[in-house]
């Protein structure tokens, strides 16, 4: 049921061109066994880590070597390479490749058809472009919350999928949660909020539109509580401590009385899809990538 819905929903938002949901097979199902459409990829974390390999073996050095490599880079705040830079390299690859082909085409057209002896034509890998993939993930969890209000409360790296057609597999919708219109509305007005750097409107509808009441109501740990879940964990947020300390802390300065599930699974989802993006170095903010959908929910 729920992965059917989320699979109807977003044939409907027209995102074939880039992800894709099994369908399910209701008729083979039983309660112990969801029957669905095979997806033909890899975990993205297995593609991602198996072409990082084979960038190491052709540089000479390890996997762990080469991750090192890039933790240092962050560590001194270089950031990796933007999605658009990405594709500019991986169509300059290509028109590379094509000219370095040429001869072997040549020959493969006039020597080889006469003699039946074909050259065999060499491309280069095209590198995995990460951060259109994260782009990509949030998009689709955008329009997931605030067009259909049904979305997967739990996408962590395990349920998506380097398809073989280049576009994303999603599966395991077995956390799908429903918004309340009432929720759908608030939430968009947070997000909105979050993306203006409106800290007071943040913190009015967090509390007043949202339902989250702690024993103080202080204004500043609400504010901190609200852009975390729902934006980013950047160090002016979490006082540049760790989440663990941040979160004792948060529990601490002013403890939560009530926080309605709803807030808790947009939250959660929030922080999942922006943890894939530290864990390779990209920080994310959720507000910026979800304005646009919760704009149009409001306009709806």
């Amino acid at each position: 049921e729920n992965l059917q819905e989320v699979r109807d929903n977003l044939k409907k938002g027209n995102w074939d061109h880039a992800v894709v949901v099994p369908e399910p097979y209701p008729e083979l199902c039983t309660r112990q066994v969801l029957v669905m459409e095979y997806l033909q990829g890899k975990r993205l974390v297995d593609g991602l880590r198996e072409q990082y390999a084979r960038v190491a073996a052709k540089q000479g050095k390890t996997l762990e070597e080469l991750e090192e490599e890039q933790k240092e880079k962050l560590r001194r705040g270089e950031e990796p390479p933007s999605a658009s830079y990405i594709r500019w390299m991986g169509r300059l690859l290509l028109v590379v490749d094509t000219f370095s082909n040429i001869p072997k085409m040549l020959y493969n057209c006039t020597v080889g058809l006469l003699r039946g002896h074909y050259k065999t034509l060499v491309w280069s890998e095209q590198p995995i472009n990460l951060r259109e993939i994260l782009d990509t993930l949030l998009q689709v969890h955008g329009h997931e919350m605030f067009i259909d209000g049904s979305f997967n409360a739990d996408p962590h790296p395990g349920n998506i999928l380097l398809l073989s057609d280049g576009r994303l597999g999603l599966i395991d919708y077995g956390q799908v949660k429903r918004l309340p219109d009432s929720y759908r509305i608030a939430h968009a007005k947070l997000i909105i909020a979050l993306a203006k750097g409106d800290n007071d409107e943040v913190v009015r509808v967090f509390t007043q539109d949202g339902g989250v009441v702690t024993r103080d109501m202080n204004h500043d740990v609400l504010w901190r509580m609200a852009t975390f879940w729902h934006d980013r964990s950047t160090d002016d947020v979490t006082h540049g401590l760790n989440i663990h300390l941040f979160l004792e802390w948060l529990q601490k300065t002013d403890p939560v009385v009530s926080l309605p599930d709803e807030l808790v699974m947009t939250g959660n989802a929030a922080m999942l899809l922006r943890g894939m993006g530290l864990a390779f170095g990209i920080p994310l903010r959720t507000s910026v990538a979800w304005e646009p959908y919760a704009r149009k929910a409001l306009q709806n």
